[in-house]
């Protein structure tokens, strides 16, 4: 089976570049740097960040989030039922959803430091990538 590519043949095309939720573009496949930043030295190092931080899922920082919400949300939890605050049925849906809720803050917050990561290794490759043609007309300009 072959593997999707999406080459990337001009700066512009870098600005599209989203690890973030409703902005992700799916479905592009591998990305690989091509034109006039093909033939530089550190043009393998930029395509395997490029690639790690666009597919990035979250699911570290999301487990540790479910992690924290659980032990909170049980601590705090069993200190409720113990002080007959709590039945034991509200002590385990409040143990329940403060996990539910670290897993999503954890996985909203992967995905953003993977957004800012992928945003730095852009900025990079912008700063290196001379582009040595004239931008095409615009079609409200008068040649």
């Amino acid at each position: 089976m072959e593997q999707r590519v999406f080459l990337i043949t001009h700066p512009s095309q870098l600005g599209a570049l989203s690890a973030l939720p409703f902005v992700h573009h799916k479905g592009l496949g591998a990305l690989r740097l091509g034109g006039a930043v093909a033939g530089h030295s550190d043009r393998d190092r930029w395509e395997s960040e490029l690639n790690r931080n666009f597919y990035a899922c979250g699911c570290n920082t999301a487990a540790a989030g479910l992690l924290i919400g659980l032990i909170a949300g049980g601590a705090w939890s069993v200190y409720q039922y113990a002080t007959d605050v709590w039945t034991p049925g509200a002590s385990a849906g409040a143990a329940l959803g403060a996990a539910i809720a670290g897993a999503v803050i954890g996985k909203l917050v992967g995905l953003v430091r993977a957004n800012s990561r992928l945003k730095s290794t852009v900025r990079e490759i912008r700063q290196a990538w001379k582009v040595d043609e004239k931008p095409v007309a615009q079609w409200w300009t008068c040649a």
